[in-house]
């Protein structure tokens, strides 16, 4: 159920349902199901605007990835972390995070997440108005991507450049 709430943008009805399942996994002591249900409680309010709150429940999902020794996921979510310090305009600390979570991804070998911690980086640089860097890093996104063969993730790519295109006003 709550896919589907995300996906609609269901976000208040989300955030009971996932405060549930938080719960749940606290309770069975699953440390990596908690963590990632901090990074959805993360997301929720990321969507919803609070950015204060976003960044407390994924620095709570970094400190839980952390404790484990799961340094995929904690590159993720330090990913996220570096695009909310991204929508408020503190671009040094957006880009601080999002370098942890690439060098995350690349030392776990994960080219979905390096795709991912690469267009990141390049969203910040677009916001920041840095557009051939944004460029080059949507290109090695696309480039990890289809190493990963993750369709979906090559098309948010591909649409991000014509965006950079878009901005510079080069249609």
């Amino acid at each position: 159920i709550g896919n589907v709430l995300y996906r609609r943008g269901q976000y208040r009805e989300l955030l009971p349902v996932t405060k549930r399942k938080l719960a749940i996994q606290r309770a069975l002591g699953d440390r990596n199901r908690i963590g990632a249900e901090f990074n959805n409680l993360g997301q929720v309010w990321r969507h919803m605007g609070d950015h204060l709150l976003a960044i407390d429940y994924f620095s709570r999902a970094a400190q839980e990835f952390a404790a484990i020794g799961n340094d995929r996921s904690r590159g993720v979510v330090l990913n996220n972390i570096g695009l909310v310090y991204g929508e408020l305009g503190d671009y040094e600390q957006a880009l601080g995070f999002g370098r942890k979570g690439l060098d995350l991804s690349e030392a776990a070998r994960d080219d979905e997440h390096v795709g991912t911690a690469l267009n990141g980086l390049a969203v910040i640089e677009t916001w920041r108005g840095n557009y051939s860097e944004a460029l080059r890093l949507y290109q090695h996104a696309l480039e990890a991507e289809q190493r990963a063969g993750d369709p979906w993730a090559l098309a948010e790519a591909t649409n991000n450049i014509g965006m950079v295109y878009q901005a510079q006003q080069n249609h």
